[in-house]
Parts: structure tokens; sequence; C-alpha cells
């Protein structure tokens, strides 16, 4: 048994990773039509000013954009996004969307 080397088989994702490129997505092997992906996003209360949320924005932006911290994003197998208020907003609805049709047509119940 080789327990030194593990074997990616495919990835959840909708593309492949260009750290391994090799390794296909879910959806090509035939095994799964899948695309889920991970993601973290700062959200501030609603009641925040335009003009903190515009500050905010714009600092995450600025450190988002530092290289080292886009390879170190991509060396784990991340994707580094700055989003505008808009495209976040489209985000979280096409994932509310998503998983609490998931939950409804599996019957899941919180226990």
């Amino acid at each position: 048994m080789n327990t030194g080397t593990v074997k990616p088989l495919a990835l959840s994702g909708a593309e492949r990773d260009p750290m391994h490129p090799a390794v296909p997505t879910q959806t090509e092997t035939g095994v799964a039509r899948i695309e889920a992906e991970s993601w973290f996003g700062y959200f501030v209360p609603g009641e925040t000013p335009a003009a903190v949320q515009k500050r905010v924005r714009n600092e995450l932006a600025r450190v988002i954009a530092q290289p080292d911290l886009q390879e170190n994003f991509r060396k784990a197998g991340g994707k580094p996004l700055a989003l505008s208020p808009q495209q976040t907003r489209a985000l979280v609805r096409r994932e509310v969307e998503r998983w609490s049709k998931l939950v409804r047509d599996t019957g899941i119940k919180a226990e």
C-alpha cells in the first residue's frame, strides 16, 4: 500500500484547476453533473453607510490584487475575486436558489 501519494480523481468545480490541469471535473468524467465550489465573502449590516461599504470593498480589492496573495490562493486551489455589489448579490442569489432547491427536492430536514 502506497501511503505517500494522493491521486485526485476529479474536481467538483465548473473548470479544471490550472495547478492540476490533468485532473478532470466531475462533469467531464461523466460520474456526475456537478459544479460545487466553496467561496468566502465579506458582508456588512445593511444599514452600513454607502461610503463605508465602498471603502471596505476598495480596500479588500486592493489586498486581493496583491500578487503574493493571488499566488497563495491559487496554490491552495482558490480563485481570488473582487466582485461588485451587483455580482455579489447575483452570486448569493444563485447559491441560495441552488441549495434551497436541493434541500426541497431531496426532502432534507433539520434535526
